[in-house]
């Protein structure tokens, strides 16, 4: 394996690493979230069911059942409640972890990023200095030729762009 491939697998391997990570922390999440919303759903149906004895018995319509049936609910209640707490308390600290690992995907994916375009500006370097070359050695064997041919204009000149660029880069270095 190249150095170039080794530093892409390694950047990659990260960000495989911190989505694994993000997933196993949001699954834990998910089922704290879970746990907590059964809990509450519990509860909530107590309420109601709560107030509809004390709507029920506020109309008129009372029955021998009631007390019992409320002594029941609110005992479900409180028995209910440190059962909710705790399950709020495990989605706060469920909640951390996600919220770490989405910053570890993030900062994974910009250091791949990072990486691949060091790379990519290595090979257009090495890419340019190749076509330096070959321009220069071009335009020498045309000025050569057009000597030996006879004088005149040489009927070939840079685009405008390239020359720009190629200006804008010998100034940037100190070279007019």
């Amino acid at each position: 394996m190249s150095h170039v491939d080794s530093e892409i697998a390694g950047a990659a391997h990260s960000v495989a690493t911190a989505q694994q990570q993000l997933e196993s922390a949001s699954a834990k999440l998910a089922s704290a979230g879970e746990q907590y919303e059964l809990v509450e759903r519990r509860v909530v149906a107590l309420n109601v069911k709560r107030d509809n004895i004390v709507s029920r018995r506020v109309g008129g319509d009372q029955r021998p059942s009631d007390a019992a049936e409320l002594a029941l609910i609110d005992a479900d209640r409180e028995a209910l409640a440190p059962i909710l707490a705790e399950s709020q308390e495990e989605m706060a600290a469920a909640r951390g972890p996600v919220q770490a690992a989405k910053r570890a995907v993030d900062l994974s994916k910009q250091n791949l990023q990072l990486v691949e375009d060091r790379l990519a500006m290595a090979a257009l370097l090495e890419h340019a200095a190749q076509l330096g070359d070959r321009l220069y050695a071009t335009i020498k064997q045309l000025d050569d030729l057009h000597s030996r041919v006879g004088g005149g204009r040489l009927p070939w000149a840079p685009p405008r762009d390239l020359y720009q660029a190629l200006h804008r880069r010998a100034a940037q270095y100190g070279l007019l």
